[in-house]
């Protein structure tokens, strides 16, 4: 049977994935290949760093939308679990008294 701690359990883990998301959202590493052009130094090496920066920083807001979803379907199951305890106490509260 299911309980009001696991969902705020759950809850609460998907409350933590989306802390983690907003904390890589606002890491430099998304931003760091807008200092890494020509500006900064010239060369295939440098075009080679600013693109892989550039990847990378694709793949981070990639796992961060992955964060996100992830804390959805906590969230979902944390709700699942709440509606059948609700279901359960209302099966409980309108049973007879000699069923109980």
């Amino acid at each position: 049977m299911a309980t009001t701690e696991q969902a705020t359990r759950l809850r609460a883990r998907a409350d933590d994935l989306r802390r983690f998301a907003r904390t890589l959202d606002g890491a430099r590493m998304t931003t760091a290949h807008t200092v890494a052009g020509d500006d900064t130094w010239v060369g295939p090496t440098a075009q080679a760093c600013a693109n892989d920066l550039r990847r990378l920083a694709r793949q981070l807001l990639v796992r961060c939308d992955e964060l996100r979803a992830a804390a959805r379907r906590l969230d979902r199951a944390a709700d699942a679990i709440t509606s059948e305890i609700m279901a359960e106490r209302a099966m409980t509260a309108a049973a007879p008294a000699g069923v109980r």
